[in-house]
């Protein structure tokens, strides 16, 4: 599988909540106004940042995301990094005023490994970002897409300074003394390039739809906080702890839910992720594994152990488990979400 994370910045109620999924360094959670008027991440001022953890430690990723900029003055702001088990390798910046991209490697030094043709992020429109990433320290690549334009192309060059062989994480925003690049963030995704068979290129301008339980479909086998339907529980725009479905630790419990339709007719349909925002409320160990069932299929996402408090729990589907092939609107719209205690 290639897909790394998928995130609309839909269904977080506070701030706080990032934590569930990121490392927070002062990234701010906007609830209602995204891209779609959905959630939002913003990055203003001095460091804030937002890192995503790359768990299978590739060496090659892309990534994409819808950008409002509200920068401006003739500095370089950041708008990413990416970061190996030795620490920050390389940034990418942005001159409201010069309107290039420069790819820093490690910001605490004044190397500049590769510079942008011009082009402008405007302050009143959404723009759609590409970034290519490969760590190498001699055939290390960087590929900068502005609403599928490449504006940067630097092959062969060293994007490994501190001598990294991997990515664990990837951020956005600003690093050390590096103010970040005023801006509104949606639609974060990624990918890691040399694995699997399907997403391995450009994500290219997409959206992250949101889409929440709307009824039971059985299995129900917990117990929902308020006496009722159990999807009535979990179908919230933003999630609450005071609304709750509870399993016993006991293997083969589950909860399957009906899924909203899509709210676009899509014209490709890259992958269906499955997140639960969950907590293991003893002392026992647990694990559990959130699946897909469409039409009669089912497929499962690997085994994971909820937190205490609350953490968030996420699997990819980027194929149809009915089929085998790509994901259709019809699909989407007709699939059943659940998790399973293992």
């Amino acid at each position: 599988m290639s897909s790394i994370w998928i995130d609309g910045f839909d269904g977080y109620a506070q701030t706080s909540d990032l934590g569930f999924r990121y490392a927070n360094n002062g990234a701010s959670l906007i609830t209602n106004g995204g891209r779609w008027g959905g959630g939002a991440i913003s990055l203003s001022g001095l460091t804030p940042a937002i890192n995503a953890p790359l768990y299978d430690s590739p060496t090659e990723i892309w990534s994409g995301f819808s950008i409002k900029s509200s920068s401006t003055g003739n500095q370089d702001v950041v708008l990413a990094s990416w970061i190996s088990p030795n620490g920050l390798e390389t940034s990418l910046t942005y001159n409201p005023l010069t309107l290039v991209f420069k790819l820093y490697a490690r910001l605490n030094t004044a190397v500049v490994l590769a510079t942008s043709s011009p082009v402008l992020l405007s302050t009143t429109v959404w723009h759609y970002i590409d970034l290519h990433m490969k760590i190498s320290s001699t055939v290390g690549l960087c590929e900068v897409w502005v609403d599928n334009t490449r504006v940067l192309n630097a092959v062969n060059i060293d994007t490994a300074p501190f001598g990294g062989t991997s990515l664990v994480a990837m951020g956005l925003g600003g690093s050390g003394n590096f103010f970040s690049l005023n801006c509104v963030i949606d639609d974060w995704c990624a990918r890691d390039a040399n694995s699997g068979s399907v997403n391995i290129g450009r994500i290219g301008d997409s959206r992250v739809c949101t889409t929440v339980p709307n009824g039971d479909a059985g299995p129900n086998n917990g117990v929902p906080s308020t006496s009722g339907p159990h999807y009535a529980m979990v179908d919230e725009a933003n999630w609450s702890a005071s609304n709750t479905v509870t399993l016993t630790n006991t293997t083969g419990q589950a909860e399957q839910y009906t899924m909203s339709a899509l709210p676009v007719t899509p014209v490709e349909i890259y992958a269906v992720q499955v997140v639960t925002f969950c907590e293991k409320t003893d002392g026992g160990a647990a694990s559990a594994k959130q699946y897909v069932d469409s039409g009669g299929t089912t497929a499962y996402g690997p085994s994971q152990s909820p937190l205490d408090p609350f953490s968030a729990m996420q699997s990819i589907f980027e194929t149809d488990p009915h089929t085998s092939t790509n994901w259709t609107e019809t699909s989407v719209n007709a699939v059943q979400t659940g998790y399973q205690v293992q």
